[in-house]
Formats: structure tokens, sequence, C-alpha cells
């Protein structure tokens, strides 16, 4: 009854990490000091009508992100629930 559960928590750790090693990976944690600061400075860009643009690759990964997710929440709910007592 409860594998569905776990195999759905361990998919999502396994993608949390695989995150984690990508973003290391491509430098994303290298500025660690520029964080403290940013609450000071007041040239932040203002708000408008920009929209985000989804380049060729970064769009399929998003969505296969999502199609994932969907797919190991509606896996985990069925098999709860055909599993029965």
């Amino acid at each position: 009854m409860y594998l569905s559960w776990i195999i759905l928590v361990a998919c999502t750790i396994w993608l949390a990490l695989l995150g984690f090693f990508w973003g290391l990976h491509n430098g994303q944690f290298s500025d660690q000091n520029r964080a403290r600061y940013l609450p000071f400075v007041d040239d932040f860009p203002e708000a408008g009508d920009e929209r985000i643009v989804w380049k060729g690759r970064e769009r399929y990964v998003y969505l296969c992100m999502a199609a994932m997710l969907l797919f190991f929440f509606g896996a985990a709910t069925f098999v709860s629930i055909t599993a029965g007592p």
C-alpha cells in the first residue's frame, strides 16, 4: 500500500538531487557573497510587461518535469486506490 508513495518520494529526491548537481555544475552557487548585499542595491529593473522567453531546450525540460510529476502523482494515487486494505 505504501510502496507507491515510497517510490514517489524516492523519485522526487532523485530529481531534486539531479537539479542540485546540475546547478552546482553550471556555477549557480559560485557567487555566494553577492546575495548578502542584494537588499541594499537600488538598481533593480522595474517590473513591466516583460514576457518570459522560453528557449528551445529549456521549454522541453520544464514540460518533461511537469509531465513526470503528474505521472508519478497519478501512479501513486492509482496504486493507493486499487491496492485495497
